[in-house]
């Protein structure tokens, strides 16, 4: 799965945004989210976070935060490192 396969819906809490989740069978997963008066997203880039049970999750190697400009390369090198994640027990 890619950048391109995302299904950007409207923002459940921001109107003038747009969010895109996966999850991933380990239980982690992602929240892509973009729009002009969104706070880390500039001209084609995205805020993202990383989920566990979709929750927000800041306790992985890969963010303790979220990662704010993230580029459509940059989403879909996540969203591979995020499958990768080791469940939690």
């Amino acid at each position: 799965m890619t950048f391109q396969d995302l299904k950007f819906r409207p923002h459940p809490y921001a109107p003038f945004g747009a969010q895109a989740v996966v999850m991933y069978d380990n239980g982690y997963g992602l929240s892509v989210v973009t729009g002009d008066r969104m706070f880390q997203c500039g001209p084609d880039t995205y805020e993202v976070a990383v989920l566990h049970n979709y929750r927000l999750c800041y306790t992985t190697p890969l963010a303790d935060g979220v990662l704010g400009y993230q580029t459509p390369g940059d989403v879909t090198a996540l969203m591979e490192r995020v499958s990768q994640l080791s469940e939690v027990g």
